[in-house]
C-alpha cells in the first residue's frame, strides 16, 4: 500500500565461470541463500576422447550444463522470494543464460562483469546505479509479474471480473492504479 514502508528487497543471482550464488538483498545488505559450485557438474559430463575434444568446447559444455542446473532450481527460489531479480555475470555467460532461461520475465536488471572474487559490498556497489531508481525497479517488477500472470492465464482485469474472482477466494495480488475510484454497492 501507499502507507507501507518501501523496503528495497531484491534477489541477486551472481554467476561466475565456476560458481553460482544467490543473495536476498535488503537495502545495502546481502544474505547468501544459495551457493553452488560447477565441480558437481563435471562428474556428469562424458569423458574427453583422446585429443579430439578441445578444452574450450569442454569448458563451454560444462558452463552450459551448469547454467541449465541453475535454471532448473530458479523457480523454487522465485516462489519463495517473489522479489525483483538481478543477474550479475560476465557478458558471454549472461548471453548463454538468457538463451537458456525461461525466466526472462522475472529478471529486473543485469550487471555485466566478473564478480568471482567480489565482496558483498562490492556487489552492492556494482548494483547501486540500478538500485538508486527503486520506483522504476518496483514498477518493472510489477509489470513482469503481470506479464507472467497473463502468460499463465492467471490475470483478471476489469472491476467486475476482479470483484467476482476475489469473492471466490481466487485472489493473490491486487494492483490498482493510484487514485482509483469506483462507487460500490453493498
Amino acid at each position: 500500500g501507499l502507507n507501507k514502508k518501501d523496503e528495497h528487497k531484491f534477489l541477486l543471482l551472481v554467476i561466475t565461470g565456476r560458481k553460482e550464488k544467490i543473495y536476498a538483498g535488503n537495502g545495502d545488505k546481502l544474505q547468501l541463500i544459495v551457493s553452488n559450485n560447477i565441480a558437481h557438474i563435471q562428474r556428469d559430463l562424458p569423458e574427453q576422447v583422446g585429443n579430439f575434444t578441445d578444452a574450450t568446447t569442454i569448458k563451454e559444455t560444462r558452463l552450459k550444463k551448469f547454467l541449465l542446473d541453475i535454471e532448473q532450481k530458479l523457480p523454487q527460489i522465485l516462489n519463495h522470494y517473489p522479489l525483483p531479480l538481478f543477474v550479475m555475470a560476465p557478458k558471454k555467460t549472461m548471453g548463454y543464460f538468457q538463451k537458456i532461461t525461461k525466466h526472462n520475465n522475472n529478471i529486473t536488471g543485469f550487471a555485466h562483469g566478473n564478480f568471482e572474487h567480489a565482496t558483498e559490498s562490492e556487489l552492492i556497489k556494482a548494483l547501486e546505479p540500478q538500485l538508486n531508481d527503486w520506483h522504476i525497479i518496483k514498477e518493472k517488477h510489477m509489470m513482469n509479474y503481470l506479464k507472467i500472470a497473463e502468460d499463465n492465464l492467471n490475470l483478471t482485469t476489469g472491476i467486475h471480473d476482479v470483484w467476482l474472482r476475489s469473492t471466490r477466494k481466487h485472489k493473490q495480488l491486487l494492483i490498482v492504479e493510484k487514485d482509483f475510484y469506483c462507487p460500490a454497492f453493498v
